[in-house]
């Protein structure tokens, strides 16, 4: 389901279309002197409108696609990092190395060394239904920092020779590539959050940006047809009510 400020953007539209319409049914005797204001300027406008929320819409899709992808990625990793920690532990390796191990494992499946859960990252999801800039950003920075963990596990272990599992799953060749799948997953999420922040962005100037954006020209054509028809004439009543809400 879309947030309230998403469905506002597509209502302001809505709106902006309707009020066309209405400014259309005048005739010949709308005709302002401001070119932004002219029937051809406002048409033009409206389909860029348009197309700002639907590539608002496109890369929202494809930001939550790769966010799926990349937790997928990390559903195995809490697993995997148990087995590895239980697999060194029935080797000879030294204490401390197992240690070492330990201590990674906690970090990776947020425990403290007591067994209590860390405080969880405010990291958006692929549930998420609409994912801001600093969620966005706060998640990447959350698994970045997993996918570190993760190769420094995969360090210590490469750095012992006593370490020589048999199942495939658990030795290094298959380790290693587990973790190039993560850092990938992690290049396209990110790359989506950009792509979907750069949508918003130009979706925001269509609609809110200046003196051209779409609520700045209905405020325009408001005034307009007030003084072509009067604040009390039936023309100004069929535009004036109609809500164009600004961002914050």
């Amino acid at each position: 389901m879309a947030s309230t400020s998403e469905t506002g953007h597509a209502r302001n539209v809505a709106n902006f279309e309707k009020m066309i319409s209405i400014c259309t049914g005048y005739g010949p005797k709308f005709n302002p002197s401001n070119p932004h204001l002219q029937i051809a300027a406002l048409k033009d406008l409206l389909t860029h409108c348009r197309a700002c929320l639907g590539d608002v819409n496109t890369q929202s899709a494809a930001y939550k696609k790769a966010v799926g992808a990349r937790q997928s990625c990390y559903n195995t990793l809490k697993p995997l990092s148990t087995r590895l920690v239980n697999a060194v532990a029935a080797t000879d390796a030294p204490a401390k190395l197992k240690n070492d191990c330990k201590s990674i494992h906690r970090r990776i499946q947020g425990t403290r060394a007591g067994g209590s859960k860390s405080p969880k990252s405010s990291g958006d999801t692929a549930a998420q239904a609409e994912p801001t800039e600093k969620s966005i950003s706060t998640s990447r920075q959350s698994f970045d920092l997993l996918a570190e963990h993760f190769s420094g596990l995969i360090a210590l272990l490469e750095s012992e020779p006593g370490f020589q599992p048999n199942e495939t799953a658990l030795q290094l060749p298959a380790l290693k590539t587990c973790y190039s799948d993560i850092l990938k997953a992690n290049s396209a999420a990110a790359d989506a959050g950009v792509g979907l922040g750069n949508a918003r962005l130009e979706r925001n100037n269509a609609i809110y940006g200046g003196k051209t954006s779409l609520c700045e020209r209905a405020v325009g054509v408001k005034a307009y047809v007030r003084s072509l028809f009067g604040a009390s004439s039936a023309e100004y009543r069929q535009i004036s009510g109609l809500q164009f809400v600004k961002r914050k």
